[in-house]
């Protein structure tokens, strides 16, 4: 049996300094409660020096095809090779353990593995349980702790498992954001890994973290606000980075497929409910006769006519709500990684995070309407950031000539990037000139740089609507531009 080491290691990408105090201050408490325990501390060159001695140049590319947004899923793959290779004990630097870790490890454990309180009345109620995981009534194994013996066979699997996922990465298939980190690198793909090995006498399973005294968490809600750790919940990026010719297929999901899979649960499982209740409350209300089905084809075409309406309309919704929802969030998008993005009016704290997690160099401002606060303090914050205030004034509701079109294209063409494109709700101008940049400076292909003017973004490329200028002026420059 190979011994568990007295060693803790710690991760934050960011490096120590960018920690919240509070949360130093828990891993000072976590030291001095494991005086006989060695402390180790990675940030991001930490992390790719110790991967490049220890795992070479291959494990080193992998782990830097993950996406940089998701310092989660970094994270995620370096706790398991240095757990693999040195053993110890793994706690993510938001997590504790009240007790000394040489009370919560027994003498004889090789791997240690912890579920959640999530059974009905428990205090994690259905936390951790994932389809994918069904035949595990209490769902996955934690990773935010990960306790074992060095070279455990039990976490090579995990490696493999993971490095294949990360290497066959599909957002259509392993998802984006929070879905696409637990499916790839977090407890989804580390339980399926475990679970594949049958456990021996020396792996020691525990229903709830909290008998053993580990906490998941031991700062309070405003010190994660400021630390940001959950961040990555909200991306619609890959959590890899894929090539030119996947990336054009995930941008096709996004649009497509992906509003319909996040809007399912909040909005189609509620409307059936709503139609349910609906539905009863009608029949309630019904006199005791039961009306004459209508006979015959007449009949049956105007079932097949409230049907199709009833879907057209349900379509409708889905698209508006997806709309507001957009522009209630910013309506920030990736166009193409580390090089275009696209939004609604950012304001000084929108252009900070841009600054910092996309590292923008250029604004691109097409608003025409007459500059007052919003425009003070969009340069303001991009003086300070050092980033570059280009305005480019556009009205949504004229079309433009295809010289201008290509004026603006030459313009792009010369501006630092990472670039953000934005006017007033990000939908519509903004739409048609992040077509035109796809278009001449990207040279993609027409489908992908038409999708810039789409629903999803919040525009509607219908003639009767003030703002189909947009499309047209594209459609026009498709036409007539040499580009």
């Amino acid at each position: 049996m190979r011994k568990i080491p007295r060693v803790i290691h710690q991760v934050y990408t960011a490096g120590w300094q960018r920690l919240p105090e509070e949360i130093r201050a828990l891993t000072e408490q976590l030291r001095n409660l494991n005086p006989d325990y060695e402390y180790r501390f990675y940030d991001e060159p930490a992390i790719l020096a110790w991967i490049e001695t220890h795992f070479g140049q291959d494990m080193l590319a992998l782990y830097q095809r993950i996406n940089p947004e998701y310092g989660a899923a970094r994270a995620d793959l370096f706790r398991y090779l240095v757990i693999y290779q040195e053993g110890g004990v793994y706690l993510d630097v938001k997590s504790f353990c009240s007790r000394p870790l040489d009370e919560v490890i027994p003498a004889d454990c090789e791997l240690m593995l912890f579920h959640w309180d999530n059974q009905p009345g428990g205090q994690d109620h259905k936390k951790g349980l994932h389809k994918e995981l069904a035949e595990l009534p209490h769902g996955e194994y934690q990773q935010w702790n990960v306790i074992a013996a060095p070279r455990s066979p039990w976490l090579r699997e995990v490696i493999d498992e993971v490095t294949s996922r990360i290497k066959n990465y599909q957002p259509a298939k392993y998802g984006i954001g929070m879905k696409g980190v637990l499916s790839t690198t977090g407890p989804i793909a580390f339980t399926l890994a475990i679970r594949r090995i049958p456990f021996s006498k020396h792996v020691h399973v525990v229903r709830d973290h909290r008998t053993a005294g580990l906490k998941y968490c031991g700062v309070d809600s405003s010190v994660l606000k400021r630390f940001k750790k959950s961040a990555y919940a909200r991306l619609k990026t890959p959590v890899v980075t894929l090539s030119e010719r996947d990336h054009a297929r995930y941008q096709l999901w996004l649009f497509f497929v992906f509003p319909f899979k996040r809007l399912h649960k909040n909005i189609v499982n509620e409307t059936d409910i709503a139609l349910k209740k609906t539905s009863r409350l009608l029949a309630d209300r019904r006199v005791d006769r039961t009306p004459k089905r209508r006979k015959g084809w007449v009949g049956a075409f105007r079932r097949t006519g409230k049907r199709l309406g009833l879907l057209v309309a349900a379509v409708l919704a889905l698209t508006g709500l997806h709309a507001g929802y957009e522009q209630l969030t910013g309506n920030f998008h990736e166009v193409i990684e580390g090089e275009l993005y696209r939004s609604a009016q950012p304001d000084a704290t929108d252009i900070a995070e841009y600054s910092e997690r996309y590292h923008i160099r250029t604004i691109l401002n097409l608003r025409d309407e007459p500059r007052g606060d919003w425009y003070e303090q969009e340069k303001a914050s991009a003086d300070v950031h050092g980033i570059q205030l280009v305005d480019y004034p556009l009205s949504s509701s004229k079309e433009i000539s295809v010289r201008e079109a290509e004026k603006l294209a030459e313009l792009m063409k010369t501006l630092p990037r990472p670039l953000l494109i934005h006017c007033d709700h990000g939908a519509n101008r903004t739409g048609l000139v992040s077509a035109i940049y796809l278009d001449a400076v990207a040279q993609t292909s027409d489908l992908i740089a038409q999708l810039q003017l789409s629903p999803w973004y919040g525009h509607f490329p219908i003639p009767v609507m003030g703002r189909y200028a947009m499309y047209s002026s594209y459609k026009r420059f498709q036409i007539m531009s040499p580009y």
